[in-house]
């Protein structure tokens, strides 16, 4: 990822809901490993991103990861939600695969913790949000 990220991107287009699935195989058990391998697509940056590089470039006062479930890229930039989040200028990442819906919940550690979009928390960790519309 870090060495050829072009060749990465192809490598993970090719083969990236198979990397997702081993996030999940035997329970999670290899999640820390493969979690920075996984790329989902940035609406502010409109490319490819792993869940530390969205991290690393979240303002210091933005507390939480946005994430939206969806279809594909397009339907999700519709969403009413889109509007108001980017406004605040914040970054949502788009997951458009069926798996990453089980995905975002082996993700779940003391860094990438799930919330409800609507359920106010005032918890210092960094949380991630899911907007959901499968």
């Amino acid at each position: 990822l870090d060495n050829d990220r072009e060749k990465y991107e192809k490598f993970f287009a090719a083969f990236g809901p198979q990397i997702k699935y081993g996030v999940l195989a035997d329970y999670g058990a290899k999640k820390e490993t493969l979690q920075d391998l996984l790329l989902y697509w940035s609406s502010k940056e409109g490319k490819l991103v792993s869940l530390k590089e969205y991290a690393a470039a979240m303002p210091e006062d933005q507390k939480y990861i946005y994430y939206a479930n969806g279809e594909s890229r397009e339907r999700l930039g519709q969403l009413p939600q889109m509007e108001k989040l980017q406004q605040k200028g914040c970054d949502v990442l788009f997951m458009t695969d069926e798996v990453d819906e089980w995905v975002k919940e082996k993700l779940q550690s003391s860094f990438y913790c799930l919330i409800s979009y609507n359920k106010d928390n005032s918890k210092n960790s960094r949380l991630l949000i899911l907007l959901n519309i499968f």
